[in-house]
Parts: structure tokens; sequence; C-alpha cells
């Protein structure tokens, strides 16, 4: 990891040049300025993704879902305000995956998944999903947005014939 962050003659403005390299590649780096100047700071920085592997967001997902992993592809451009950014671009996902805990469900995104981002919003683009148990499968659209990324909504759609979407032992108290 390389972390370059140097001041433009005051302690309120920085130039930001961050990388991570794996096996002699740069698989994500993050280029721009953050302007502590305003009340609100602000930030512009593009962000790119090369092979960049996706088990750093496992911890994120907490108990809802983990086991998140794959490779992400593409760049972003992060405009605006440092606690709310806007974002802009498109990543492209492949060998994705992730576990749901409470529903004891893995699934496989099949092929690349296209990812659209745009303010506050993530884009899912025609995601084929997959259960890694009985190899049943879906199609996932819709959108996942935030403010502060704290509140966050939903808009999803399933298109499915069979899905495995529960997998858990019946028990007296369930």
């Amino acid at each position: 990891l390389k972390v370059g962050i140097e001041g433009q003659n005051s302690l309120e403005d920085y130039i930001v040049d961050i990388s991570l390299k794996r096996d002699n590649s740069i698989s994500f780096s993050a280029i721009g300025e953050l302007d502590f100047t305003p009340k609100k700071p602000i930030l512009d920085i593009i962000v790119d993704f090369e092979e960049f592997k996706l088990d750093a967001f496992s911890p994120l997902g907490e108990d809802v879902f983990n086991n998140i992993r794959g490779y992400a592809y593409g760049n972003v451009n992060l405009t605006g305000q440092l606690n709310n950014p806007d974002m802009t671009g498109e990543l492209y996902l492949d060998q994705a995956g992730l576990y749901f805990p409470y529903l004891n469900v893995d699934y496989l995104f099949e092929g690349t998944s296209v990812v659209t981002l745009e303010k506050q919003t993530f884009t899912l683009e025609d995601v084929k999903i997959r259960d890694t148990k009985h190899k049943t499968s879906g199609e996932l659209k819709g959108t996942i947005a935030h403010k502060f990324f704290d509140n966050w909504a939903l808009n999803l759609n399933l298109n499915t014939n069979n899905l495995l979407v529960l997998d858990t032992e019946e028990t007296e108290e369930s």
C-alpha cells in the first residue's frame, strides 16, 4: 500500500495519490484532491479498480451478508461532500459472490456483472445469480441507494422460476 498526501501550500487542501499493489500490479488507485477549506469538506478523486479482490468488503456486511468475494474492474469518480460523495462510474464484477447467514444461502454472480454508480445509487444491471448448494438461479435488477452511507434504500427485482432463498432447519422457536 502506497499513500501519498501532499499539502497545497495550506493545511486544508491536499493532493491524494493512493495505490495498492498485488502481485506486482496495481489493483487499486485513488488520485485527486481533498479540500477541508469549506465548512463541509469536499473531494474530487478518481478511483480505479483492476482485478481488485472484494474480500476486503466482507466486514461491511457484518451479520447480514458476508463472504463477499470476487474481483472488481472499472473506475469511479467521487466528487462533492466527503461524508456523502456523488459517485459516477461503472464497476465490473467477476467471480463475485456473497453469503447470507440468516438465510443460510450462498450466491455466485455468474459471468461479469455490471454495477453502475450515479450520485448515491448503485444500479445492478442484469446480474445473474446462482445458489452454490442446489444450483438454482435467477436474475437480479434494481438499485441500492444511500444517504451518508447510513440510510439505505433497496429497489430490487428478482426474476426466477426456481431460486433457493431460504435454507434453514425448522425449530420450535422459528
